[in-house]
């Protein structure tokens, strides 16, 4: 994981695993997720896309608006890798509040995030091996 002060940018190997939208499904626990999209690129063996997803954050019960840019390496129709850039800093601001917008910047708050988010995509991970089903 490659890591600036003003953005965060995450390789998923849970993609690997199922796909975007499981994995959409395991990050964003909200009822309220909206999700636009812009395809800047679809080949065979590549995609770019921009998006920006709109919810609330379940844990604060804070709306959040995350602009993502996403590349794609696809493979026999697959995606095998994917890699989101966003603000770090200005999502935490969003979902944590105060604290986030304070300490959002700094590896502490950063690094106890992605710890969350990785036990979170493994535990769905797990789900979905042991029952076949996506969590619905």
């Amino acid at each position: 994981m490659r890591t600036t002060p003003r953005s965060a940018t995450r390789c998923s190997r849970a993609l690997r695993l199922r796909g975007a939208a499981d994995v959409a499904d395991a990050a964003v626990e909200a009822e309220d997720l909206e999700v636009d999209v812009k395809i800047l690129e679809d080949t065979p063996d590549r995609a770019r896309v921009d998006w920006t997803a709109r919810y609330t954050f379940t844990p604060t019960k804070r709306l959040v608006v995350n602009r993502v840019h996403t590349e794609m390496v696809i493979a026999a129709g697959k995606i095998v890798q994917q890699v989101d850039n966003f603000s770090f800093w200005r999502w935490s601001g969003q979902a944590l509040g105060w604290k986030g917008w304070l300490l959002g910047f700094t590896p502490l708050v950063r690094d106890k995030v992605q710890r969350q988010a990785a036990k979170s995509l493994t535990e769905f991970a797990q789900f979905v091996a042991l029952t076949g089903r996506d969590g619905k």
